[in-house]
């Protein structure tokens, strides 16, 4: 069991290691700036009174406790994105450590050697417990480190901000667990976890949009308001969230028990597949990759529209000079409020499609580690087509999320927004950024071309770009630096053609590499 537990460490170690930075990061550099964002005590209670009235900005963040000091918006703003990179980083480990373990055959070697039938399942709580515990700690250690320094921060707000963090990815890391007992894949694993943490961020909204209170209680994304960091710091909720920790974690054991390896709860008939003709590596790489495809468009184009939809009242305030500080603040501080928005909406857009092209990508290394592509090397198919395939079906994607969300976005601005050239400029904004999806790609074909074991650090760029585009304004950084990032939206034709030019570089390189090196198993 210590050997296993240790394995699975070292094995997912640098991975883990790199989100948990991440997180650290945006807690860090965020924190100090709402100590200096309001020029005045006037400034903040006016952004403060916006915050806890618009119904944009608590769909979004929640509802923003009083009397709205540094601490609390710090809390209420980053701490919402802080809950949902946790939340997602344990779906993807629930995802690893249990459904793409047994089907790349880790599992099975496992239980050959004669650990116990429940090794693998208690190895993965005991490692994704020791996750959460370092997530808080971090999180905790960092916040407090402030106290004195930013108003309102103290070391118990900064202990129920850090527990908040580690219940938050704790409890989803646990459902994912659950659901991948249930579906056969990987692939299906992540899909309906996925589903599941949309609608707890769905229920989370819904409790403080129409000011259902208890709606906070029954989602992991609740406990930022129930434990309300920095306000009134309650430690229920967390003995709460605690027992459904316990509750899910027998309920997981008890669905093993039940289960064959490999197998699901729920089995899924295959009587009805209808095969298509595969003649091309192209071919191939979509067909298994179309219907992600397709739900990352829809799913990206919903958001944007939604996005575009809340955008109404914000500008209104922008407009009134009423919005000051803050991360919404920072955002349309230097331009129209109408075109900010629209330039804050495609970066969101942005960002989600390059999310969308990297993981499309990064399917050349996965089926390349797991052995398929020996099978395709064997039909005398180059390694160049196999990872050329699978940035050519990351390409069809990115480029109709990008078109199906502009327009989507054009017609609800044109609604929402209102004004001469709205539809337009919304739609330049959003369709605007594809010379960003680009530059941020090649990376990623790069290392996947050159050092597949490695091509993980192919998000380092993403989310360093990500943090310049939307936290840039807020921490101060010159605008000078935040307009060379590679989510800002090109103006002219020089950019793009350098972003092409370091595309077509990278993507070269790494079709160059993939020819002149080894099959990468295991």
């Amino acid at each position: 069991m210590r050997a296993l537990l240790g394995l699975l460490a070292r094995r997912y170690a640098a991975w883990t290691l790199t989100w948990i930075f991440v997180v650290v990061t945006l807690v860090a550099v965020t924190l100090p700036a709402y100590a200096s964002t309001y020029p005045d005590q006037a400034a903040r209670l006016a952004a403060v009174r916006l915050a806890q009235s618009d119904g944009a900005t608590t769909l979004l963040y929640g509802r923003l406790p009083s009397p709205g000091n540094p601490a609390q918006m710090f809390a209420w703003e980053v701490g919402s994105f802080v809950t949902l990179l946790v939340a997602v980083l344990g779906l993807l480990m629930g995802v690893r450590l249990t459904r793409a373990a047994e089907q790349e055959g880790t599992i099975e070697v496992v239980r050959t050697a004669g650990l116990g039938r429940l090794a693998p399942l208690t190895a993965t709580f005991a490692l994704l417990a020791v996750v959460s515990v370092l997530l808080g700690l971090s999180s905790a250690v960092t916040v407090g480190l402030r106290a004195a320094r930013v108003a309102g921060v103290d070391w118990r707000g900064a202990l129920a901000f850090g527990s908040v963090v580690a219940l938050t990815y704790l409890l989803i890391a646990l459902i994912t667990v659950v659901v991948a007992q249930l579906v056969p894949t990987p692939w299906s694993a992540r899909v309906t976890s996925a589903l599941v943490v949309a609608g707890c961020f769905a229920v989370r909204a819904a409790s403080d949009t129409q000011r259902v209170a208890w709606l906070g209680w029954v989602t992991p994304f609740g406990l930022r308001a129930t434990v309300a960091p920095f306000t009134s710091n309650r430690a229920l909720p967390l003995v709460i969230g605690l027992c459904v920790v316990v509750m899910l974690a027998v309920v997981a054991v008890a669905l093993e028990r039940s289960r064959e390896l490999g197998a699901s709860i729920v089995r899924l008939s295959t009587s009805r597949v209808r095969r298509s003709r595969v003649t091309s590596p192209m071919g191939l790489a979509w067909r298994l990759g179309r219907s992600t495809t397709c739900w990352w468009v829809a799913g990206i184009a919903t958001v944007g529209a939604v996005f575009s939809a809340m955008g109404a009242s914000v500008v209104q305030t922008a407009r009134q000079g009423a919005l000051s500080g803050g991360f919404l603040g920072a955002q349309l501080a230097r331009e129209d409020p109408v075109s900010a928005y629209l330039a804050y909406t495609g970066t969101i857009v942005a960002a989600a499609v390059v999310a969308s092209a990297i993981l499309a990508t990064l399917g050349a290394v996965t089926e390349e580690r797991r052995g398929a592509g020996e099978y395709l090397r064997a039909t005398g198919t180059s390694p160049a087509r196999v990872l050329a395939a699978h940035l050519g079906v990351a390409m069809i994607g990115a480029g109709l999320a990008l078109a199906s969300a502009a327009t989507l976005i054009a017609i609800v601005a044109s609604y929402t927004l209102g004004g001469p050239g709205v539809s337009g400029a919304a739609f330049g904004h959003v369709f605007g950024q594809w010379s960003g999806v680009l530059v941020l790609v090649g990376p990623v074909v790069l290392l996947a071309g050159w050092l597949p074991r490695m091509a993980w650090l192919g998000w380092l760029p993403y989310a360093a770009g990500v943090a310049l585009a939307l936290l840039g304004a807020l921490l101060g950084v010159p605008q000078a630096i935040i307009d060379l990032g590679p989510l800002h939206l090109a103006q002219g034709i020089l950019t793009p053609l350098l972003r092409m030019t370091v595309f077509m570089v990278t993507i070269s390189l790494g079709l160059w590499a993939v020819r002149h090196r080894d099959l990468a198993l295991g």
